[in-house]
């Protein structure tokens, strides 16, 4: 009986999902009636979805020449107002073109547009049952997901798990970064049907036109998507059903589908991508030290950032580009009054040659930070590495039984849970929870089977063909013949590969970071003159006079070299807290101080060689101690000529610096630790904070 309703319980499970999953994304966007910022610090943005709603096309307005407008897109929630009417738009309202973001994320805020002009009024609120629809689509995906290998009962559970995980449901209230998440999995469900049902070739071509239109529209919501885009080209070329030799031209007729599907349904985003570039090497921040702790990554003697703020990015990249340049960076964005616009295109090519600097010299660390991701990723449900160690077998037995979907697996692992490195934030990593939920899944799974096997399938009865239908995985492998050659083939497909790439690059680095560092200690240094200022009873300031020049200061940031030498020998002491700290010239100026504590080797000196930066906002003010243990601090000074580096880093080089490795290092201890081998209990402003409760 229940063979014959199949279908009809199937979709209405899958009905009942969608529903489900959409009501708590409803209910999660309207937060019982509180205002809250579900689209981050960008609710600015749709204002020219708010023009368009109006008919007024899909322009940037300036909203300061009308107060009701201000008042429904100010950024604080508790000010904003929850409706506006078209009305109070001025006769004269000056109108520009939409900027990049607007346009980068035309179809996150267009849907938004189009759903106000067709209900006819404009109010956040009305929102919430449109953004509430992406996650069911998540919920009824990782249904897909789960029935690729799971049976309805264990897919049912994992939907369930994606559906009320607080981190997951915690991301639905931020509509901007939540809005990858659909096409991720729509993504992931394609790839599993690409490597299981593909024995048609007009399958597979209607797989990859699908997933070509995932890849258009998802760009459009968020261009995070295109990370992706190396693990279908692989999917499609390589894992899916047949002989290479034989299909070849299939799979590149299939690729050429994927990819002409996605121009067609993406080209105003690709074209804004091309025309006004690419704001992501603000990945740059991703950088930063802090996150380095709760991904737990030791460093070794250089630093590239120490704070996670736009503000701090923006001056780097400034004063990159006016050292090396000679370029006048405005990050301020004259149509759209804003102060800071990184998809302007003079600052979003300067991002992206310091980018290509990072990844130049430190290829080996960009690959450690991702693996190290991805450990931390598969650790937020289960302790101590179980979760990695999960994930390991799960892979294994998958690759046992399906070489290519274990090698789907393994691609799929690095690059989801590893590109959240680029900035290890919990909103960009939180969903991810469910590559843990899918390998517990699994391991249920098999228990469930062995169950079913041996003491429910051995009689035909109605009840065991029930529990058959409910609890039985799809085509769950019948034979383990061959599994010696097919792990075999996994190692070496997928292992020795990883690992052959890490020491390569590892290599490659230690070859072009090692000549860095003696040119930086090889530059003249000049001895300043200090000047110390009592700040209390126990607290020293200690500035060198003239450093830095503050006489031809200009709004964009320029920089100075400092040289701090510290001595243990000179103070018998082990560690030494110190502050680099900045005079703010405007109200609003960003804080860069930081607080550390100095560990001093036990022989010879400890040179920090520290970047400190300038402009009319702000500049560096001085080294700030413990008087007791000023006497640790042997000298600053000037570093000469370093205006040519193509980088300026945080070092700290003890008098053997050349016997320390020269990259990042993966550590299995529970983050957060301390990363630095030399500067430790780092604080900052805008340091992460990952304290989400998952």
């Amino acid at each position: 009986m229940f063979k014959k309703n199949k279908l009809l319980f199937d979709v209405s499970l899958i009905i009942i999902l969608f529903l489900t999953g959409w009501f708590l994304g409803y209910t999660a966007l309207h937060n019982h009636g509180q205002p809250r910022n579900f689209f981050s610090l960008y609710h600015a943005k749709l204002s020219a979805a708010v023009m368009f709603a109006c008919g007024k096309g899909y322009q940037y307005p300036d909203a300061s020449t009308s107060p009701a407008l201000t008042k429904f897109l100010v950024l604080e929630a508790e000010n904003r107002s929850d409706r506006f009417d078209c009305h109070d738009i001025p006769p004269k309202m000056p109108l520009f073109p939409s900027d990049g973001m607007q346009n980068m994320q035309l179809y996150l805020f267009g849907i938004a547009a189009l759903w106000w002009k067709i209900t006819g009024t404009v109010s956040w609120s009305g929102l919430y049952p449109l953004y509430g629809l992406m996650h069911g689509i998540t919920v009824v995906t990782a249904y897909g997901i789960g029935r690729l290998l799971f049976s309805r009962a264990v897919s049912l559970l994992f939907a369930g798990s994606v559906m009320l995980t607080p981190g997951i449901y915690w991301m639905v209230m931020q509509v901007r970064d939540y809005a990858k998440i659909p096409f991720i999995f729509l993504t992931v469900l394609l790839l599993g049907l690409m490597i299981k049902t593909t024995s048609s070739r007009h399958r597979l071509l209607w797989l990859a036109a699908l997933q070509g239109l995932v890849f258009g529209i998802g760009i459009g919501f968020r261009i995070d998507l295109l990370v992706l885009m190396p693990l279908v080209m692989v999917t499609l070329f390589f894992l899916v059903d047949g002989s290479w030799r034989e299909q070849w031209r299939h799979r590149l007729l299939a690729t050429v589908v994927m990819l002409s599907v996605m121009g067609l349904s993406g080209a105003p985003i690709l074209y804004s991508l091309f025309q006004e570039g690419d704001p992501s090497p603000t990945m740059f921040m991703g950088f930063q030290n802090g996150f380095s702790r709760y991904m737990g990554v030791r460093h070794s003697l250089y630093e590239i950032g120490y704070q996670y703020h736009d503000m701090y990015l923006y001056t780097q990249i400034q004063e990159h580009a006016d050292r090396l340049y000679h370029e006048d960076i405005s990050l301020y964005n004259p149509t759209t009054q804003s102060e800071v616009d990184m998809y302007l295109e003079k600052p979003a090519r300067a991002a992206q040659r310091q980018i290509h600097e990072v990844i130049a010299y430190f290829p080996a660390d960009l690959l450690v930070r991702g693996l190290s991701a991805l450990k931390a990723i598969l650790n937020l449900v289960w302790p101590a590495n179980i979760g990695v160690i999960l994930a390991g077998t799960a892979g294994l037995l998958l690759a046992a039984n399906h070489l290519r979907a274990g090698i789907l697996l393994a691609l799929m692992l690095l690059i989801v849970g590893g590109y959240p490195a680029i900035l290890f934030k919990p909103r960009h990593y939180s969903h991810l929870i469910l590559l843990q939920f899918w390998v517990s899944a699994l391991f249920l799974q098999i228990g469930v089977q062995f169950l079913l096997r041996n003491f429910i399938f051995r009689s035909k009865n109605g009840i065991n063909l029930f529990f058959q239908e409910i609890f039985a995985a799809p085509h769950w492998p019948q034979t383990w013949n061959g599994v010696g050659k097919r792990l075999l083939l996994f190692v070496l497909i997928v292992g020795l590969p990883l690992l052959g790439l890490l020491h390569g690059l590892r290599f490659y680095q230690e070859s072009r970071v090692i000549p860095f560092l003696e040119r930086v200690t090889s530059l003249s240094k000049e001895p300043l003159p200090l000047k110390e200022t009592l700040l209390s009873d126990d607290k020293i300031l200690i500035q060198g006079e003239g450093f830095p020049n503050v006489t031809n200061l200009r709004d964009t940031a320029q920089s100075d070299y400092l040289l701090a030498i510290f001595n243990r020998s000179t103070c018998g002491l082990n560690e030494v807290d110190v502050a680099f700290r900045y005079e703010k010239q405007k109200r609003r100026a960003h804080n860069f101080d930081r607080e550390t504590t100095v560990v001093i080797p036990k022989q010879g000196d400890l040179a920090i060689y520290y970047p400190v930066y300038r402009s009319t906002s702000f500049y560096f003010k001085g080294v700030e101690m413990m008087t007791a243990q000023r006497s640790c601090l042997t000298g600053l000074y000037r570093v000469v000529g370093f205006e040519s580096l193509p980088l300026l880093l945080t070092l700290t080089l003890p008098q053997d610096w050349r016997s320390y490795p020269m990259y990042h290092s993966l550590t299995w201890e529970t983050p957060p630790i301390e990363h630095s081998p030399f500067l430790i209990r780092n604080h900052s402003y805008g340091m992460p904070d990952h304290d989400m409760g998952l």
